[in-house]
């Protein structure tokens, strides 16, 4: 009888030392804080000038944005004679997002000469217009 009692003693205590560690852990676990972590994506932006074509709008010294047929992209400012503030509109200067892979490909069009785009294609791809330069 008294190994009967020794035994469930023995029991009891496995089962308490069991009980007190499942505790432990399950106490450990509720104090865990989640960690969130807050990731920014910083846009690239550049800023680019774009020689445009806009002798067929109604008003080539101020044409819409989709009359501005733009020929090609400028490695720098623009040049004599594009460099007036009046007259027909020959460049503008665009800010774009150099990630976005709709204006990458209208500059790769503009680059093969292909089913040229407008300003306004531009404008809707994400684009923003901004200054303009005029020839006499």
């Amino acid at each position: 009888m008294s190994t009967l009692k020794i035994n469930r003693l023995r029991t009891g205590i496995i089962l308490s030392f069991l009980l007190l560690i499942g505790t432990f852990f399950v106490v450990k676990a509720m104090d865990k804080k989640e960690v969130v972590k807050t990731v920014t994506v910083k846009k690239l932006t550049t800023t680019t000038w774009l020689s445009v074509d806009a002798s067929n709008a109604s008003n080539p010294s101020n044409p819409s944005n989709s009359d501005q047929n733009v020929t090609a992209q400028l490695s720098s400012s623009p040049s004599a004679p594009c460099t007036q503030p009046s007259g027909e509109l020959c460049a503008r200067q665009l800010t774009y997002d150099e990630n976005d892979t709709a204006i990458q490909n209208l500059l790769e069009r503009v680059e093969a000469g292909d089913d040229i785009p407008t300003i306004q294609d531009f404008i809707t791809a994400g684009a923003t217009a901004g200054a303009t330069s005029h020839k006499p």
